[in-house]
């Protein structure tokens, strides 16, 4: 039973690392086309007035939704590697533990014989 519950986490922490390193990814990429954008030059003789309020507003609108949006993936990728650290705990945990039990039925295995010879 625990063999097979300790190839469920390993399968578990296999996948969760894989969505950890496409989030990791993600936000980079993210991360260096926001930079991209946020250093493209305005010729401000384009942008004057109505033009200029507009941009301003969608732009700040951008920053604020893109700034959120990376947060948040963040925090997911957060989530992923605290749910890898509990998985990995529970997996040495019942680790642990079978190898406790096979020390266990090793002993009395042995007891067994010394009995039967006995």
């Amino acid at each position: 039973m625990h063999g097979l519950q300790i190839a469920e986490l390993e399968e578990k922490i296999a996948k969760l690392k894989k969505a950890s390193g496409k989030l990791a990814k993600s936000i980079s990429v993210l991360q260096s086309t926001k930079g991209s954008i946020d250093s493209l030059e305005i010729d401000e003789d384009s942008w004057k007035g109505e033009k200029e309020n507009k941009f301003e507003e969608r732009y700040s609108e951008y920053k604020k939704s893109v700034k959120e949006y990376i947060s948040k993936t963040e925090d997911a990728q957060e989530a992923i590697q605290d749910d890898i650290k509990r998985y990995e705990s529970l997996k040495t945990s019942l680790t642990t533990g079978l190898h406790n039990l096979e020390i266990t039925l090793d002993s009395l295995n042995s007891q067994i014989a010394s009995a039967e010879k006995e």
